[in-house]
């Protein structure tokens, strides 16, 4: 039997939201937005990104419209909506920073005999998501990455039980949001809760049953992985 190890992408192995207010900024500066505008703005919509992510409603095209019209009068085209996507996304990638210890875990449980793989959600614009994670430099580290709604249908933690099946295993479920870990355990994976903390709030502090394994730091996922025998 093999072992696999399933990770998350953004707040697991990056950290890829405690940029996001200079992300923002940029935004603001891109629709023409002054100085002290932008600085309301970039709370507000960080506070919009922060509800969003609970509601995983991705499709920031349709509520930045909706946003940048009724509050600041300004009428974007479906264009240029799509392109200011594009340049969020590649600001963002830019500034994402790769967990001190990312690398080294992924291929310390490679050499360890462990099947590694990156499992998560997209970006909604298709193959932005592989973009970003090929940006990180940790592609190479692992068996694979599968992004949701691109690479295969369904849930994440679905995948991860998937591939694990493969090799006879139960997978373990690496991630830093508690409705995931939650979901893994629901589904009989083994699931490790990495503690994130960044300027979005809400979504990390929902519960998670008391089967959830949880760490302070990336690197403490070897002692749970390599000290469990399997």
């Amino acid at each position: 039997m093999v072992g696999v190890v399933c990770f998350d992408f953004d707040g697991t192995l990056v950290d890829s939201y405690t940029c996001l207010p200079d992300v923002y900024r940029k935004l603001c500066q891109a629709v023409g937005l002054s100085s002290s505008q932008a600085d309301v703005a970039v709370a507000e919509l960080m506070e919009l990104e922060d509800l969003k992510e609970v509601e995983e409603d991705y499709r920031r095209e349709l509520w930045w419209g909706r946003y940048f019209s009724d509050r600041w009068g300004l009428e974007l085209s479906s264009a240029e909506l799509s392109r200011l996507h594009l340049m969020w996304f590649e600001w963002r990638t830019q500034l994402t920073t790769v967990v001190d210890c990312a690398l080294d875990v992924l291929l310390r449980l490679k050499e360890a005999g462990f099947k590694v793989y990156i499992v998560c959600g997209s970006d909604v614009i298709p193959g932005v998501k592989r973009r970003r994670v090929e940006a990180s430099g940790l592609l190479a580290a692992t068996d694979g990455l599968y992004v949701a709604h691109e690479d295969f249908d369904g849930c994440v933690v679905d995948k991860a039980i998937e591939l694990a099946s493969a090799h006879g295993a139960v997978p373990y479920v690496v991630d830093d949001k508690p409705r995931r870990v939650s979901k893994a355990v629901d589904r009989g994976a083994r699931a490790i809760l990495v503690r994130f903390t960044g300027p979005l709030k809400r979504v990390w502090c929902e519960p998670y049953p008391p089967e959830v394994t949880v760490v302070d730091r990336l690197c403490d996922v070897l002692d749970v992985v390599l000290g469990s025998g399997v």
